[in-house]
This record gives structure tokens, C-alpha cells and sequence, in this order.
């Protein structure tokens, strides 16, 4: 319970040896994480093999409708004080105390407008059964605020192992229940039922997990300036979670809910695989970030270590959805899905390089660029609006082509030049580090397509086994024919060998 009385300081320092080299600590906390993320993948993929047979694509679609509508709005609750807590070279017991009670403040806030915006949203729509939606979205909002400093502690501390812990029990707890909810026919409430049992769950782990607890607020201790920091990088999100959740609020209002289930589910089929290589990596990263972003030369190097071990990493994820995306729908969401799958080769060209893009746009809020972020959030947005509404005539699939193809040609370039500039590191080695990775990709793509237009196999799991077999082996030649990707994936495979023996000798 929160106390106002004096207390010994929690230790806030990582866990984790500060000097040890940052490709070392990415792969060390990557492999520390990879037996739970391993099961939270299959969780999650049985999850989704599930619900996909027991809720319609229209009814995810009234659900999706909902919490894109929503999303500006839950942005407000964590005011981007969690990023402060991690990015923080020093930071106090009391000053993360007083951010914690703003995220609580924020979190009920946040309810209490989502509650009075439920008949607009409805009349929005048009639908008056999308207001029991936004009611559970609004008690849902402040669950995860109560936490949110938590896992800031956590993840400042570098304790991958702990969190990725937390999140599988979330994760398991929440898709039993919705699972349950589903079977017993509630429809879209199923997955509400799902995230709100996994938020409560999550909640109530990282207070476990985490021994830290606030005391009362109090004044002047220097919060003010981590509230500006939280502010500025709260704005600059709210622009871009408002225009990169404008494809399914338009979808919602002028194609109807069935079209944006479709769309929803193709963006989580490429979303999930691809989280499971960037959040071991973002973890084991942005403090480091932080820590050296005084130093340029450190910086770039880690940076450039980073983006080829996402590029190497997802690359090759998004490149199997190109390929192989009939079958993969077929699988894991059912015939009734199959329209989803020209969404989700469209939408995994950005794929390709979307870890690489987020983890620039996490790199300037972890070394304090916060303000920067809203100069290009505001460009970046435009770009979205344009590629979004472009497409918008040919519904589900135009949309996500016109903004994969505004991504992958004007916003990820234009984040490389801005983000090497704007922290001080080479826009040239930037580029270079993902190169050869983008490059492999869509050759790999080219010639799957070209070699397995007749393949003469009809059992559907068998074909997307070899559709996949054959993009990662043409990847795997092109990655070898650069002598910076080829040194690189040989040093990182062995260094994770290496690491992976030396946690087996302590055991």
C-alpha cells in the first residue's frame, strides 16, 4: 500500500552489467527471453486457430472497430511516463511515485471519456450493439496504468527473463478466457473478455514481480521535467496512433465491420511474429540507448548492430507471409478467412522493415528527442492519411496497399535521414546495416513465386512448408552474397551459440 513515511530507496540500477557490449546483452536478453517467448507464440497461435472458428469475421471486425476508435484515447493513459522512468539517466523513488499517480489519474480520465463518448461512437457507426464494446473498453483503460511504472522497473533493470514470465501467464489466462467466452457464444465480447482478463492478470503479476511500491505524491521533487519528456512523446503518439488506426475507423464507417475483421486479422497474423523478434531486442536495447547518448560513436554502433539484428530476424518472417499467406490463413484462421490473405502479403512488404522503423522511432525518445518525435510523427501522419484514403475505394486490400507501399517508399527512408541526424550517427552505415536484408527479402520473393506457382503437392500444410523452405533458402543466398550481412549473421549465430553453452555450463 502506498505510504508517505520514509523508506529505504528500491534499487533502480540494471541488473545487468551496464559495460557488457550491446550486441552481447541484445542476444543474452533475446535467449534469456526465448523459452518464454517460444510459448507465448504458441499460445497465442493456438489462440487464434481457435477463436478464429468461433468468432466471425464480422464480429472481430465490431471489435476492431471499437478499439481503433479508442486508441487516441488510451494513449492519454500512460502520458509516455513509462519511457521517462526507463530513459531517465537518475531517477528517485519518489519521483517515479508521483509518475505513478499520474498514470492512475490519467487511467480513470481516460475511462471517464471513453463512458461519455459511448452513444457518439455508437451513432458513429451507426450501431447502437457497439456501446456494451466501448463500456468494457472504458473499465479496461486504467487496469494497465496501475502497472505501467512496474514494468518501466522492470524493464530499466533489465530483468528480461521476469517480464517475459509475466506476460505468458498473462497471455495464458486471457486466452482461456476468452476462449471460454467464445465457446459459450459472446461473440466480440469474447475478445473483450480476453484483454481484460489478461490486463488484470498482468497487473497483478508485475505487482508481484516487482517489490517497488509508490508512496503518497509529493511536491517538488522534480517530476516536472519528466512530465514535459512524458508530454511531448505522449503528443507525438497520439498523432501517430490516430492516423495509423484511421485504415480501420474508415473501413468501420464505409465498408462495414466484416471488411475491417478481415483486415484487423491480417495485420495480427504479420504483427504477432514480428513482436516476438522485436520485443526481446527493444528490451535489451533502449536502456543502452539511453545510457549512451552522449557518446556517438558507442551509439552508432549499437544502433547499427540493433537494426541488423532486427533486419536479419524479421526480414525473413515477413518474407514466409509474402510467400506463403493462402496458406498460412488457411491454417491458422479457416476458409471463411481466405480474403484476408492478398491483405497479408500487401501489408508484409512494410514488414520487411517495421522492426527496423520502430526501433529508430524508440531510439529518439530513449536518448530524449521526444520533441523531434512530434515534427515527424506530424509527416509521418500525412503520409498515412494519403496512402490510407487513396486506397480506400477498393476497401480492405486498396487500403492496406496504399499505405504499405507509402511506408516502404517515402516513411522508412524518411526515418532513417531523420533519426541518424537528429541523434548524431551515420545515415550512410544506418542504411547500410538493413540493406542487404531488405534486398534478400524481395529477391527471396521474386523467385518463390517464380518456383512454386505449380507445385505439384495438395496437402496445404506440406505446401506451406515448402513455399517457406524455398524463400528461406533463396534468402539465405543473398544474405551470403554481402560480406557485411555474411559476417554478421555468422558472428551473431555464433555468439548466441555461445552464449546458449555458457547458460547450460552454469545450470
Amino acid at each position: 500500500m502506498p505510504n508517505s513515511g520514509p523508506r529505504e530507496p528500491y534499487n533502480l540500477t540494471p541488473d545487468n552489467d551496464p559495460t557488457v557490449s550491446l550486441t552481447k546483452r541484445t542476444i543474452n536478453g533475446s535467449l534469456v527471453n526465448i523459452t518464454g517467448q517460444g510459448f507465448k507464440l504458441l499460445i497465442q497461435t493456438t489462440c487464434t486457430v481457435i477463436l478464429a472458428r468461433l468468432v466471425t469475421p464480422a464480429e472481430y471486425g465490431q471489435f476492431a472497430m471499437v478499439a481503433s476508435l479508442l486508441s487516441i484515447v488510451i494513449v492519454i493513459k500512460d502520458m509516455g511516463l513509462s519511457m521517462a522512468t526507463i530513459q531517465r539517466p537518475e531517477i528517485t523513488h519518489q519521483q517515479i511515485s508521483n509518475l505513478f499517480w499520474l498514470n492512475t489519474s490519467a487511467g480513470l480520465l481516460a475511462m471517464t471519456l471513453i463512458m461519455c463518448a459511448t452513444p457518439a461512437i455508437a451513432l458513429f457507426y451507426g450501431r447502437n450493439d457497439l456501446q456494451g464494446l466501448v463500456i468494457g473498453f472504458a473499465i479496461l483503460t486504467p487496469i494497465s496504468c496501475i502497472g505501467a511504472q512496474h514494468l518501466a522497473i522492470l524493464k530499466r533493470k533489465m530483468n528480461f527473463f521476469r517480464i517475459a514470465v509475466i506476460e505468458l501467464m498473462s497471455i495464458t489466462i486471457g486466452c482461456t478466457a476468452g476462449i471460454i467466452a467464445a465457446h459459450r457464444g459472446y461473440g466480440p465480447f469474447a475478445l473483450l473478455v480476453m484483454a481484460t482478463s489478461t490486463a488484470i492478470a498482468n497487473t497483478a503479476f508485475l505487482w508481484l514481480g516487482c517489490k517497488w511500491r509508490p508512496s503518497l505524491p509529493q511536491r517538488k521533487q522534480g517530476t516536472r521535467d519528466l512530465v514535459t519528456f512524458g508530454g511531448q512523446l505522449t503528443f507525438s503518439s497520439l498523432i501517430g496512433y490516430g492516423a495509423r488506426n484511421l485504415d480501420s475507423v474508415l473501413l468501420g464507417y464505409f465498408k462495414g465491420a466484416t471488411e475491417v475483421g478481415l483486415y484487423n486479422r491480417a495485420q495480427h497474423l504479420i504483427a504477432k511474429p514480428l513482436s516476438q523478434v522485436m520485443n526481446p531486442i527493444m528490451s535489451a536495447v533502449l536502456p543502452a540507448f539511453a545510457r549512451k547518448s552522449d557518446d556517438s560513436k558507442a551509439l552508432e554502433a549499437a544502433v547499427t548492430k540493433a537494426l541488423s539484428t532486427l533486419a536479419l530476424s524479421g526480414s525473413i518472417i515477413a518474407t514466409i507471409c509474402i510467400t506463403a499467406s493462402e496458406e498460412l490463413v488457411s491454417i491458422m484462421l479457416g476458409s471463411d478467412w481466405l480474403p484476408a490473405a492478398p491483405i497479408i502479403s500487401i501489408l508484409a512488404f512494410f514488414g520487411i522493415i517495421e522492426p527496423c522503423f520502430s526501433l529508430l522511432w524508440n531510439l529518439m525518445a530513449a536518448t530524449g528527442n521526444s520533441k523531434k518525435l512530434i515534427y515527424w510523427q506530424i509527416f509521418s501522419s500525412l503520409i498515412i492519411v494519403v496512402g490510407i484514403t487513396s486506397g480506400l475505394p477498393w476497401g480492405a486490400t486498396g487500403v492496406a496497399a496504399g499505405f504499405a507501399i507509402s511506408s516502404l517508399l517515402i516513411r522508412a527512408p524518411a526515418m532513417m535521414i531523420y533519426c541518424s541526424k537528429t541523434v548524431n550517427i551515420s545515415t550512410r552505415k544506418t542504411v547500410h546495416s538493413v540493406t542487404p536484408y531488405v534486398l534478400a527479402s524481395l529477391t527471396a520473393v521474386i523467385f518463390t513465386f517464380l518456383t512454386t506457382r505449380s507445385l505439384p503437392i495438395e496437402n496445404i500444410v506440406l505446401t506451406a512448408i515448402a513455399k517457406s523452405s524455398i524463400a528461406t533458402a533463396f534468402y539465405a543466398c543473398v544474405v551470403f552474397l554481402f560480406k557485411s550481412s555474411r559476417t554478421f549473421t555468422i558472428d551473431t549465430l555464433r555468439s548466441a551459440v555461445s552464449i546458449a553453452k555458457s547458460k547450460l555450463k552454469r545450470k
